[in-house]
């Protein structure tokens, strides 16, 4: 009994897909100033070390890059477009997220 108390009812959870995915594009409006602004020096302030790894991931790992499939890879397109300074093309990976395209916001287009 008590038990059935401390069960979150379905409708009240939050899915982790776009709990992660919102804690990336955080994650990424944060870094990706910092990232631009010290490139070339030593000192680099990590706010988030889980995206930067994945940056790090996809920047040196990777041979060849293929089309986005989950919502890190469209994080990460987002993140090497608005380090471009190209924020529509970082704006269209971020919407193309199905995490994102299935909130009640973006479906009433006050997103």
């Amino acid at each position: 009994m008590e038990e059935k108390r401390r069960l979150v009812p379905a409708h009240m959870s939050i899915n982790l897909q776009t709990l992660e995915s919102i804690h990336y594009i955080t994650s990424m409006l944060i870094e990706i100033p910092m990232l631009s602004e010290n490139q070339h020096s030593m000192s680099r302030m990590v706010v988030s070390r889980q995206y930067r790894r994945l940056i790090e991931l996809y920047d040196n790992k990777q041979a060849f890059v293929l089309a986005a499939e989950q919502s890190k890879d469209h994080i990460v397109f987002a993140a090497r477009a608005l380090n471009k300074s190209d924020w529509v093309t970082a704006l269209k990976h971020v919407y193309s997220i199905n995490a994102i395209t299935r909130m009640p916001e973006f479906e009433n287009g006050s997103l």
